[in-house]
């Protein structure tokens, strides 16, 4: 036990391309060797279904354009990995025009579908920034964020 870290009960976490990462590290096949510790995953408006979002950083981040490559696409989309979930929270602003909350809302259903625990908060007022800015729906979703990672590591 290194650093007192207990690789029984990692969980992850992350906002907008943060928590696309996080459901990437915690649903994507691992490389021979490498087992899977992560438990949980809580995602903040996150990117879950690429091809959705064929927006400049993404064509950036991915390197070329979903007419050209979609299984690139695909390969970089949570929502590809759904029969390898965890138990995940989502936190999405409804007002958010960067990621649309249609991309949280796939993902759950999908989730939900294949017997995954999901939970899903939808912000009704808030947009993309929700979680930078210091007001109650951030307090509430750090304190739904601890509570999901009490139950479930």
């Amino acid at each position: 036990q290194y650093y007192s870290i207990d690789k029984n009960r990692i969980g992850v976490f992350g906002c907008s391309a943060g928590g696309h990462l996080a459901l990437m590290a915690a649903y994507a096949p691992k490389r021979q060797n490498h087992p899977k510790s992560i438990k949980a995953a809580v995602a903040f408006c996150p990117l879950t279904d690429l091809s959705e979002l064929e927006v400049a950083f993404v064509v950036q981040y991915l390197g070329c354009v979903l007419e050209e490559q979609p299984e690139t696409f695909a390969k970089a989309s949570p929502i590809t990995y759904t029969k390898r979930s965890v138990p995940t929270l989502l936190v999405h602003g409804a007002r958010d025009r960067t990621v649309p909350i249609r991309q949280s809302i796939k993902l759950a259903r999908l989730l939900s579908q294949n017997s995954t625990r999901v939970e899903l908060v939808q912000l009704p007022e808030e947009d993309h920034m929700f979680s930078l800015k210091n007001c109650s729906e951030r307090v509430a979703a750090l304190k739904y964020l601890v509570a999901f990672f009490q139950e479930t590591l």
